[in-house]
């Protein structure tokens, strides 16, 4: 780099921080200019810039002028984050910015978490997989979830695939629309040992009939991988990937 030009830049640099310089020459009183020093007393600079009698322009130590500059800036940095306040180590402080979740979303974390556990408990117990959660599914279940709320009423036959839903009290939350989905396994024919179900629909007990179990062989269905779930008021729902309730497959 041309010297001449890195001056130039070094003193813009710090003309433009309002710097307060502290120029400082040392040598003996007969003016000779052998050995003066020109040192930037405030910044740490001294001996980086060295005078020579015989050098019409001064010899740059660039390694000392970098870190110079280096600590300059952080101490010019250091004093704009703390007020302008002395020249010293810099103190800067950072205060962590806490992101606040809003009722909607605690509402919907708390739904999402009890429904997979209550899903996933149900599933282990028949050696189902478990579900993994899906935002898309999850839309679809607001939807209709929303419907139902709206008309006051649960459709009986709402003709979408792979879909449950449930009324149930607002305090008592997803656990409750879980435990009312999968009260039907009393009625499996295998219960309580859950083995060999059969073949849906055919999994039931001589006393039920196929809607006193499609509930619970939708939950605990062991090809389906996906689910995504919604509350409007009291009204729960699920949609599930891929759907499960085939006739002539084993539930689990």
């Amino acid at each position: 780099m041309n010297k001449s030009l890195l001056l130039l830049a070094l003193f813009a640099l710090f003309a433009s921080t309002n710097a307060v310089w502290d120029w400082g020459l040392t040598g003996n009183t007969n003016n000779d200019t052998s050995g003066h020093n020109l040192g930037f007393g405030q910044f740490g600079f001294h001996e980086a810039l060295n005078f020579s009698a015989n050098a019409s322009t001064p010899e740059i130590d660039e390694a000392a002028i970098a870190a110079a500059v280096a600590q300059a800036l952080a101490e010019a940095l250091g004093s704009a984050l703390n007020g302008g306040g002395s020249t010293g180590t810099p103190v800067i402080s950072v205060t962590p910015v806490v992101v606040q979740e809003s009722q909607e979303e605690k509402a919907k974390k708390k739904l999402k978490n009890e429904m997979l556990f209550g899903h996933n408990f149900h599933r282990k117990a028949v050696g189902s997989p478990e579900l993994e959660w899906d935002n898309e599914l999850a839309e679809t279940a607001k939807m209709y979830a929303e419907r139902f709320e709206r008309q006051n009423m649960l459709e009986k036959d709402y003709n979408e695939p792979g879909l449950l839903a449930s009324v149930v009290l607002y305090e008592r939350g997803a656990t409750a629309a879980v435990f009312d989905w999968t009260s039907g396994k009393s009625k499996m024919k295998c219960y309580p040992f859950m083995e060999n179900p059969g073949r849906y629909p055919n999994v039931y007990d001589q006393w039920s009939k196929e809607k006193d179990i499609f509930a619970y062989t939708q939950v605990v269905w062991k090809a389906t991988k996906l689910i995504g779930c919604a509350q409007s008021g009291k009204y729960f729902v699920c949609k599930y990937y891929p759907r499960g309730n085939y006739y002539g497959v084993a539930p689990f």
